[in-house]
């Protein structure tokens, strides 16, 4: 079981007044539309939890099917609020997270699948270090760090050049493998990290909705876990 936040919006009139009195507002002079508000939420999360639960569709698909998503959970609250009189107009699901320790914790297992073995961890961790060290560069903390992640992000770049030369059979062509080595590759267009990071810059930049990103996202992640 996994828990879930949804957002989103819906829109309801009274259809009956009669049966709305004799079932939400009973005697009360004044009925807000707080009142009505904080009974019907117990509904809408029972019948999300009921269609959520229902439906067989993965967490990470579920960007791609928020509509399919919405429909169901409509149509389990109509009934529903036909017996208060009132009748639903709308109902629409914006978005699905999961809640933040969740959300962290499945950043981090991306993250280490990504790396592959403990090798490509420590590089990668190394490499997240960096910023950190920047960040806090006037104090002999930072400074330390900062050495310490350049000697091992160094340390990983001889060992691979290493590699490299030794794995050359003739002796004139070490040079040039060594050249070939010393170049850093250039991304790769669809690297997962990439993507991501453009999907949040056009977030910031108001150029995609966060249903968007959302979806953006949903489909980086379905793809690195093969889901």
């Amino acid at each position: 079981m996994v828990r879930l936040r949804a957002f989103g919006v819906y829109a309801y009139h009274v259809a009956d007044p009669k049966l709305f009195y004799q079932q939400v507002s009973g005697t009360r002079d004044i009925y807000t539309v707080d009142d009505v508000e904080a009974q019907l939420g117990p509904v809408i999360m029972g019948a999300m939890a009921t269609a959520f639960g229902e439906s067989g569709v993965p967490f990470l698909d579920l960007a791609a099917n928020q509509m399919l998503m919405s429909n169901k959970v409509r149509e389990a609250l109509l009934p529903q609020f036909t017996q208060y009189g009132l009748a639903l107009d709308s109902f629409q699901v914006s978005s699905v997270t999961l809640p933040d320790e969740l959300q962290a914790a499945l950043d981090r297992r991306i993250s280490m699948d990504m790396t592959g073995d403990m090798q490509r961890f420590t590089q990668y961790q190394t490499a997240e270090s960096l910023p950190l060290a920047a960040r806090n560069e006037g104090g002999i903390a930072g400074t330390g760090a900062g050495l310490a992640a350049g000697l091992a992000m160094g340390q990983a770049m001889a060992d691979s050049l290493r590699t490299a030369v030794q794995g050359n059979a003739g002796g004139a062509a070490a040079p040039a493998a060594q050249s070939a080595a010393a170049v850093p590759a250039a991304p790769a267009a669809d690297d997962p990290t990439a993507r991501l990071a453009k999907l949040k810059e056009l977030l910031d930049k108001g150029l995609i909705t966060q249903a968007d990103f959302d979806a953006g996202k949903a489909a980086v992640l379905k793809a690195l876990t093969g889901g």
